[in-house]
């Protein structure tokens, strides 16, 4: 019992965690006047795609577990008996395939992510500029960590 709460808790907290960033990369994709919109737009379509079929799924998968259907003036009606092997690997397993293909989907995202410009860090006019960063080299470094010389002051220097 303790390892299935385990591996339900630690599979909830990976799932969830990729929520967040999706959300931000959407937001940030999308410019500032278009975010109100962008939300909008995104609730509706997880509406019809997710929110509105999922219960009808499922409940379609939780009935393919049923022994027995009760029946009345000749139509069926509600299960009186699920088959509890069958019933316990669909109700799990048809969840988790559901999670796996939107992983996939994430891994898409992110091996696509480094095209984004989600900050306006990158200069369009440079054609250079692939939005990596390069390793600098040691005397770069120095250049860049180097204190500046004291100069005198040539107001000063003359005056005297």
């Amino acid at each position: 019992m303790i390892y299935y709460v385990a591996i339900q808790v630690a599979s909830s907290m990976v799932y969830a965690s990729g929520r967040v960033g999706s959300v931000l990369v959407h937001l940030r994709s999308v410019e500032d006047r278009d975010k109100g919109l962008a939300m909008g737009t995104m609730t509706v379509i997880m509406s019809l795609v997710a929110f509105i079929p999922a219960p009808i799924i499922m409940g379609a998968v939780v009935d393919s577990a049923c022994l027995v259907w009760d029946t009345t003036c000749g139509k069926e009606g509600n299960c009186w008996f699920y088959d509890s092997e069958q019933f316990r690997y669909i109700i799990h397993i048809v969840p988790a395939i559901i999670i796996f293909i939107s992983i996939l989907g994430d891994f898409v995202v992110f091996y696509y992510s480094d095209q984004l410009d989600i900050y306006g860090e990158r200069d369009p006019d440079d054609p250079f500029d692939d939005g990596k960063e390069t390793e600098l080299s040691e005397e770069k470094k120095d250049l860049l960590t180097e204190k500046p010389k004291p100069q005198l002051d040539n107001a000063r220097a003359f005056a005297s």
